[in-house]
């Protein structure tokens, strides 16, 4: 993997790799807001089903002392515009970070067509009597779109997922250790169930 991921970088130029750094950045950032979208559901959901929750939790008390919430039909209405304020910003910058990463893949696959063209126009001509110039525009196109869709766009979706699901695994883990790690058995031997099941059968 990590001589995929070097061969993968070789390609790109300096500046489209702080492009990467930056698409990385914007993934991060929009993981983290996911995780306090998703997490904002559960105090909401607490404080709805039992106001006096607010009471007996210090957190949340403090909270409503801090913002001068006298009532709890008035902290369950904040806890409520928060919850929903915080799910579309999530939703938005997921939208962000997707345009972004769309862009920028197609930005990439742009240049390295450039690129190589680019090389092919500074070959000898000797170079070109000895090749069918439309093989060669198939191979350009072949080739680039090839690394498009087998290597960075797959590549760059992965990280986007992986820091998401990082994020969140890592915030259930700090919300309760026991039950994330009893979800984390369950669903681990679901998937390796299955995975075992499928790979029997397809090797038979």
């Amino acid at each position: 993997m990590r001589n995929y991921l070097r061969q993968l970088l070789s390609l790109l130029s300096s500046g489209e790799k702080r492009g990467l750094a930056v698409l990385v950045a914007i993934n991060a950032f929009a993981a983290l807001i996911e995780v306090v979208g998703v997490f904002s559901v559960l105090p909401f959901l607490a404080v709805a089903g039992d106001p006096t929750v607010v009471d007996r939790q210090p957190l949340l008390r403090g909270i409503r002392e801090w913002a001068g919430l006298e009532s709890h039909h008035e902290f369950i209405l904040a806890a409520g515009v928060f919850t929903i304020a915080a799910i579309i910003a999530t939703n938005a910058l997921g939208m962000l970070s997707l345009w972004y990463r769309t862009r920028y893949c197609y930005q990439v696959l742009a240049a390295m067509s450039g690129r190589l063209f680019r090389a092919y126009l500074a070959q000898p001509y000797v170079f070109f009597l000895r090749r069918n110039s439309a093989v060669l525009g198939k191979d350009l196109l072949n080739e680039v779109w090839g690394f498009f869709s087998n290597a960075l766009e797959p590549v760059t979706c992965v990280v986007a997922r992986g820091l998401s699901l990082l994020f969140v695994v890592a915030a259930l883990v700090i919300y309760n250790w026991q039950a994330a790690s009893v979800v984390f058995v369950v669903l681990g031997g679901f998937y390796g169930a299955v995975h075992t099941l499928f790979q029997h059968r397809l090797s038979a």
